[in-house]
């Protein structure tokens, strides 16, 4: 499933239990890893830089932390971003890990800017742990989002397979339709009773669609509940997790480099990444 993992780290947040968590997905996926640390350079240092006409943040280093394990650190120097970015293409990363943390002024659990801009560019699927552990717990109640967008295949295949290897108790599939156009286009045509069979048949519809697509996955010993939500779906899919207390939250990515409209107007994703209700893997 995934055969190059990078975890991201900033010694500004603790680091031992990212590296714990870190590889115990290693040992469950059986693939290489590689630490990543990015400095950053003042202005005064990249100009200098360019006018001598060298590669900003040049500078790179390979540490093989244990090579019988298959476990690398790179270390690099320059835009955190654009190096992280860079890093992942060459190296053909599957899964970036970044952690999100809780700070003594905040009620909420943060993330850095930088790391959300990279989630927000990312080439790769990306990884958010809440709060990670020194002694990590696997995921047993999982949210898988089923929401129609070019990965949500991978998605699904992936949310089941992580679903296998922790033994997980239950994963909820979840589905978003709008009802407030089909509202607004069927309530001069139909009564009241014809317009809740309408209804009824669409919902209906998107958990036969569900279905069909998990028919194509190897679900065996997993026990799968599917629902259809009626908001926002970010929010609710957001929501139901915190209710249910889910472990992790799996979404397929956007089909697009979420930028500043979609902070304006919300993209799914980006509700999920204000609440943060759970551990939240992006996959793309």
């Amino acid at each position: 499933m995934f055969k190059k993992i990078a975890v991201l780290i900033e010694f500004s947040s603790p680091v031992v239990p990212l590296l714990s968590e870190a590889k115990r997905l290693q040992e469950t996926f059986k693939c290489e890893l590689f630490f990543i640390h990015v400095e950053k350079k003042d202005l005064y240092e990249q100009q200098v830089e360019q006018e001598e006409g060298k590669e900003q943040g040049s500078t790179r280093e390979l540490l093989f932390l244990d090579p019988e394990a298959k476990q690398f650190i790179i270390w690099e120097t320059g835009n955190p971003v654009v190096k992280v970015l860079d890093f992942c293409r060459k190296e053909g990363i599957d899964l970036l890990i970044t952690g999100a943390y809780k700070k003594d002024s905040l009620i909420d659990y943060y993330i850095g800017s930088t790391i959300l801009d990279i989630i927000r560019n990312t080439i790769c699927s990306t990884l958010i742990l809440k709060d990670p552990s020194e002694e990590p717990f696997p995921f047993k109640d999982i949210v898988i989002d089923g929401s129609d967008r070019g990965s949500s295949m991978k998605a699904l295949q992936i949310g089941c397979s992580i679903a296998r290897f922790a033994k997980s108790n239950r994963i909820h599939v979840l589905k978003g339709i709008q009802l407030f156009g089909f509202k607004m286009s069927v309530a001069s045509e139909y009564s009241l009773k014809k317009y809740n069979t309408k209804r009824k048949g669409l919902i209906e519809g998107e958990l036969d669609n569900l279905s069909e697509k998990l028919k194509a996955i190897d679900t065996s010993g997993l026990k799968i509940h599917l629902r259809v939500t009626k908001g926002r779906h970010g929010a609710e899919v957001s929501n139901f997790a915190k209710e249910m207390g889910a472990d992790l939250i799996v979404a397929p990515g956007p089909d697009h480099t979420l930028d500043i409209i979609d902070r304006i107007i919300p993209h799914d994703i980006e509700f999920i990444l204000k609440d943060l209700p759970s551990n939240f893997l992006i996959v793309v």
